[in-house]
């Protein structure tokens, strides 16, 4: 067997594994959701079949956090608009008063070393 073929079939057994993964999460996604959620696509019906897939595959691809805990984290560390608008906002001020300090700098160095001659 040649090595593209076998590369190619290596390449398609994980996406094969990705897919599955994905149906996985979504099915999952449907089922915390709630029962307005219904399964309408030939993919969310493979991933009921796919639900029995071993707990160390499962744990193995999955991110590690539920939508819970991300939800936390974002109350927690998050930060609203009206601040990230005035934290970027100063920056830009910083870096234009930085600017002017620096071609200042260069304007003067320039003319101390040219007034001589």
């Amino acid at each position: 067997m040649s090595d593209r073929l076998e590369q190619l079939r290596r390449q398609r057994a994980l996406v094969q594994e990705q897919l599955a993964w994905l149906d996985r999460e979504i099915a999952g996604a449907e089922v915390r959701a709630g029962p307005e959620a219904t399964p309408t696509s030939a993919a969310t019906a493979r991933a009921a079949d796919d639900k029995a897939a071993p707990a160390s595959e499962a744990a193995s691809l999955s991110t590690g956090t539920s939508s819970g805990d991300e939800e936390d984290l974002i109350a927690r560390y998050g930060t609203g608009p009206e601040t990230v608008k005035s934290d970027v906002r100063k920056g830009c001020f910083i870096y234009f008063a930085a600017a002017v300090v620096l071609l200042a700098a260069v304007v003067a160095a320039l003319y101390f070393t040219l007034r001589s001659r």
